[in-house]
């Protein structure tokens, strides 16, 4: 749990989104012919999609091939900060791009083998800190829209 999200899980949201968690500033280099392991916080914007997997190959492509919302673009590169956890960013995900209400997140569940009982895919603190997330996401795209900001998010570090 933590701060920054009015008492939900996670921090930097109320605040502003403000801070990287400590990340650095994000560049480095890989020399020609070496390879670089990278871990990046991703969320699945399909839901029903099979689960990932190594033998799928996946390509990145920029958001804007995919939507034009920009409260989900806040909402990612919040994730992409750290702003938000990974699980609490996959439900508001699902919810914007999906059309999963916070109903059918509520009742998601995670099918485990061998007659051992079935859990939640989310808990309820995740969802309430994903409804407060898109909430606050939505507030702030309204206000850039009206500003003559086109609806394009701006990242906290732009003026």
């Amino acid at each position: 749990m933590g701060g920054g999200m009015g008492g939900g899980m996670g921090g930097g949201m109320g605040g502003g989104m403000g801070g990287m968690g400590g990340m650095g500033g994000g560049m480095f280099s890989v020399p020609p012919e070496k390879t670089k392991v990278v871990k990046v916080a991703t969320v699945c914007l399909e839901h029903g999609k099979d689960e990932p997997s190594p033998r799928i190959p996946y390509r990145l492509a920029r958001l804007d091939a995919f939507s034009d919302d920009p409260v989900l673009a806040g909402l990612l590169i919040a994730l992409g900060r750290q702003e938000l956890p990974q699980r609490v960013a996959q439900a508001a995900a699902w919810h914007l791009s999906s059309g999963r209400s916070w109903q059918e997140l509520a009742a998601e569940k995670i099918d485990r083998p061998g007659g051992v009982p079935d859990v939640s895919y989310f808990s309820h603190a995740e969802l309430y800190a994903a409804r407060r997330a898109v909430s606050i996401l939505q507030d702030r795209a309204a206000k850039q829209a009206s500003q003559g900001h086109g609806g394009r998010v701006r990242s906290s570090g732009e003026g």
